[in-house]
Formats: structure tokens, C-alpha cells, sequence
């Protein structure tokens, strides 16, 4: 059977990275990804770059639910 308002509501799915501050204030984000691995193959890739610009943790979000999937520390504070 052919769903096609699941399909839709699937390919309207973003994804970004948030950058909490120590008081856990939004200090900066990523792109937007379309899906989940896009944004944690990013994260794979720019965890070392933000380290060096002083972000040391980071939460992904899914922007369309408005809710925030897991933190991930990146280093020490």
C-alpha cells in the first residue's frame, strides 16, 4: 500500500547540530541535514574543527518535532 503523506512528512525531516553554551544557551548551529547519518557523518567530520573553536558539547535536533535527540561531549570544559 502506497503512503504518501508518510513520504512526505519522511522527506520533511531536518536535522542540525546544536552548540549549547555552559548555561545551556543555543552559542551556534550546523546546516541543516535532511536526514539523521547526514548529520552525524558531518559531526564525524567537524567534531575536531569544533573542539579547536571552543565547542565541547553538542545536541542533535530534529527541528521539524522541535525536540532534541541526544547531546554528544566532545571534550573536556
Amino acid at each position: 500500500m502506497h503512503r504518501p503523506l508518510a513520504a512526505a512528512r519522511l522527506a520533511s525531516v531536518s536535522y542540525r547540530w546544536e552548540y549549547p553554551d555552559a548555561g545551556g544557551e543555543n552559542a551556534g548551529r550546523s546546516e541543516t541535514f535532511g536526514d539523521r547519518r547526514d548529520a552525524e557523518a558531518w559531526m564525524e567530520e567537524a567534531w575536531e574543527e569544533l573542539i579547536d573553536r571552543g565547542v565541547h558539547a553538542v545536541t542533535l535536533t530534529d527541528e521539524n518535532a522541535g525536540r532534541n535527540i541526544y547531546r554528544l561531549e566532545l571534550g573536556p570544559p
